[in-house]
């Protein structure tokens, strides 16, 4: 229904509301404390249900291409903020390595070559995974890379941070 193959109108209005649901999630920076009810998927249920999909129907290569394309860069920043992050959920990074394996797999070499290149400029966004494992998009990592989650460090005037430690000069 959402590949080229079918009806234009279907899949015009079965893809709409599927990419709006499920990528968005994506794609957009996920609020921290929602201030009103919200309507969009976490993450990581995003990616269940992606995961669900694709195991559940035949492999069109146009189908995998179709969902996976638009979030291929978000799908990547994602999975190198989960091999960072020791505390983050091990089945939740399979599953998006899995998924990032299929659609190399597919999708033709121009387009997969133009979608990396994105991934190199960083259009994948920032990633936060907190201590609880919930997993977010934010808009710029202000987090420390290598510490511990709740350690705050202030680098003093004629210090230098290297490799997650504070150096005296």
């Amino acid at each position: 229904m959402i590949t080229a193959e079918g009806n234009p109108r279907h899949r015009a209005l079965v893809s709409s509301i599927l990419f709006s649901l499920l990528h968005n999630s994506l794609l957009l920076v996920t609020p921290e404390t929602p201030l009103e009810e919200v309507t969009m998927l976490s993450p990581v249920e995003a990616i269940q249900i992606i995961q669900t999909f694709l195991t559940n129907t035949d492999p069109a290569p146009t189908l995998v291409s179709t969902i996976l394309s638009p979030i291929a860069t978000s799908l990547y920043a994602l999975l190198s903020t989960l091999q960072r992050v020791k505390t983050a959920d091990p089945t939740l990074r399979e599953s998006v390595r899995g998924l990032l394996f299929s659609w190399g797999r597919v999708v033709p070499a121009e387009e997969a070559i133009a979608i990396l290149w994105a991934c190199v400029d960083g259009q994948g966004g920032d990633w936060t995974v907190d201590p609880a494992r919930n997993v977010r998009r934010v808009e710029k990592c202000v987090c420390p890379l290598f510490f511990d989650p709740g350690f705050l460090c202030e680098i003093k005037a004629g210090e230098r941070f290297i490799n997650g430690v504070v150096h005296a000069r």
